[in-house]
C-alpha cells in the first residue's frame, strides 16, 4: 500500500499526467461536437421516414467516432505518462533502494500498473460528460453497447501501459524508452497499412492480431472472447518481458526475452481456435435478426466456397455483410478458397453447399447479397429464413445553440483546470 500511495504521489505531481488530461478534454470534446452535429444533420430527414430512421444508431453514429480520439491519445501520448513512473527511479538508482525494501520486482511492476490504470480510467471518466449532455438531449444510449465500447478502450490503455513498462525496463534513457514504446505501438499500424496494399498471407496473419484490428471488434458491438483473451496475453506478455529485463542479468536477458515473447506467440496462435462471440448490439448490426438465427442453426452444416482474391472489394463486402455475421450464428461453417487453377475458370462465383445424408447439395451464384445467399440456403436446406428487423432506430435533431454548452466544458472549462494543475505542478 505504502508503494502504490508513493507512486500515486509522484503521478499526482507529474505534469505529463495532467496535460494528457487537457489534451483529452480537447479531443474528445471536438470529436463529440462533430459527431453530434453530423447525427443531427442527418436525423432531419430520418424523422418523416420510418425505413430511413432504423439506421440510425447513437453508439455507432456518435460515441464511437468521439471515443475514437482515445485510440489516438493513448497510442502516443499515455507512454510519456507511464515510462516515468518506472524510468525515473532507474535513472537515479532509487529502484534498488525500493528492492531493498522488501518489495519485489513483480510487485513494482503490478503497482506501476495499477497507477498507469489511474491515468486511463481518468482519462475515460472525462467522457462521461458527453454521455450525460447526450441524455439531457433525450438521446437515446444502449449501455450494454457503450460499456462493451469503452472496455476495449481501457484493454487497450492496459496494453499501452504495459508497453511503456516493457520499454522502460529496457532502457534506462527516457527518449530510448519512449522510441521503444512508440515503435512498439505503431508496428500494427505499418502491418495493416502493408496488408491493405500487398497480398501477402504474412501481413494478413500479422495483420490479425493487430491492436487495431482486435479494438475494431469492441467498436463494432460485438463481444469476442478471443479478442479479450489476446488482449490479456499480450497485456501479461509484456509485463513479464519487463520482469526479465529488471530482475535478471544482462548477459540472460534476451534468452529470456526470447523465451518469453516465443510463448506469447504460441498461445495467440492457439486462440485462434477460440470462437466465443456473441452481438450484443440493440439493432443487431453484426449478425442477424433473432428469427433469422433460429432459422440458420436448424440448417445442416454449411460448405461456402469463395473464388475471389482475398483482397476483392465484393469479397470485403460480402464478408463483412453475410459471412462474418453467419459465423456468429453457425460454429459448424466451412468456408474454402479454391486453388489458382480453380479460381481461374470460376471467378466471382459464390457456391453454397448443405451437407445431407446423401452428400452435398450445392448452387452458385454470382451475387454476394445476404438476401441472394438467404433465398439459396433456403431453397437448399428447405428452412424459410426471414430477415425482418423490429429496431426502429433513433434519430435525434440537436440544436446548435445546445452544443455551445458542450463546447465551453470541453474546449475551456476542463483544459484550463487540467492546464492550472499543470502549472501549478511545474512550478
Amino acid at each position: 500500500m505504502r508503494l502504490f500511495l508513493k507512486d500515486l504521489l509522484l503521478l499526482r505531481r507529474s505534469v505529463s499526467f495532467y496535460l494528457l488530461l487537457a489534451l483529452t478534454s480537447l479531443f474528445v470534446g471536438n470529436s463529440f461536437v462533430l459527431a453530434v452535429d453530423i447525427y443531427s444533420k442527418a436525423s432531419v430527414a430520418a424523422l418523416k421516414d420510418a425505413a430511413y430512421a432504423k439506421g440510425f444508431e447513437p453508439v455507432l453514429g456518435v460515441f464511437v467516432p468521439s471515443a475514437g480520439a482515445y485510440y489516438l491519445l493513448f497510442s502516443l501520448m499515455l507512454p510519456f505518462v507511464v515510462i516515468p513512473l518506472l524510468n525515473a527511479e532507474k535513472e537515479n538508482d532509487a529502484l534498488f533502494l525500493v528492492v531493498q525494501a522488501g518489495y519485489s520486482f513483480s510487485e513494482i511492476l503490478l503497482v506501476k500498473l495499477v497507477v498507469a490504470a489511474v491515468v486511463v480510467v481518468a482519462s475515460i471518466v472525462i467522457f462521461a460528460p458527453a454521455v450525460f449532455f447526450w441524455v439531457v438531449w433525450g438521446g437515446h444510449v444502449a449501455w450494454g453497447e457503450l460499456l462493451l465500447l469503452f472496455a476495449g478502450y481501457l484493454l487497450y490503455g492496459f496494453l499501452v501501459s504495459s508497453i511503456s513498462l516493457f520499454a522502460s525496463s529496457v532502457f534506462a534513457s527516457f527518449s530510448a524508452s519512449a522510441i521503444l514504446a512508440l515503435a512498439v505501438i505503431l508496428f500494427p499500424w505499418v502491418v495493416d497499412f502493408a496488408n491493405d496494399v500487398i497480398s501477402s498471407p504474412l501481413f494478413a496473419y500479422l495483420s490479425d492480431f493487430s491492436f487495431s484490428q482486435l479494438l475494431s471488434l469492441f467498436e463494432k458491438g460485438v463481444f469476442s472472447l478471443r479478442e479479450v483473451l489476446c488482449f490479456f496475453v499480450f497485456i501479461f506478455g509484456f509485463l513479464f518481458m519487463a520482469y526479465f529485463c529488471l530482475r535478471v542479468d544482462l548477459r540472460k536477458r534476451w534468452l529470456w526475452l526470447g523465451l518469453a515473447g516465443l510463448s506469447t506467440l504460441v498461445i495467440l496462435q492457439a486462440l485462434s481456435f477460440v470462437r466465443v462471440a456473441e452481438d450484443i448490439t440493440e439493432s443487431r448490426r453484426n449478425s442477424f435478426p433473432v428469427s433469422a438465427e433460429r432459422a440458420l442453426k436448424r440448417l445442416p452444416p454449411l460448405r461456402i466456397e469463395l473464388y475471389f482474391d482475398p483482397q476483392d472489394s465484393r469479397l470485403q463486402d460480402y464478408k463483412r455483410e453475410f459471412l462474418d455475421r453467419l459465423l456468429l450464428v453457425k460454429r459448424d461453417v466451412e468456408v474454402v478458397f479454391p486453388k489458382e487453377e480453380e479460381l481461374e475458370r470460376n471467378y466471382g462465383i459464390i457456391k453454397y453447399c448443405i451437407r445431407l445424408k446423401g452428400g452435398l447439395k450445392c448452387e452458385s451464384t454470382y451475387s454476394n447479397s445476404p438476401e441472394e445467399a438467404f433465398q439459396i440456403l433456403s431453397k437448399l436446406s428447405g428452412v424459410r429464413i426471414e430477415l425482418s428487423n423490429p429496431y426502429p432506430g433513433y434519430p435525434l435533431v440537436v440544436p446548435s445553440v445546445k452544443l455551445k454548452s458542450v463546447k465551453y466544458f470541453y474546449y475551456l472549462l476542463l483544459p484550463s483546470c487540467f492546464g492550472f494543475c499543470a502549472l501549478l505542478t511545474g512550478l
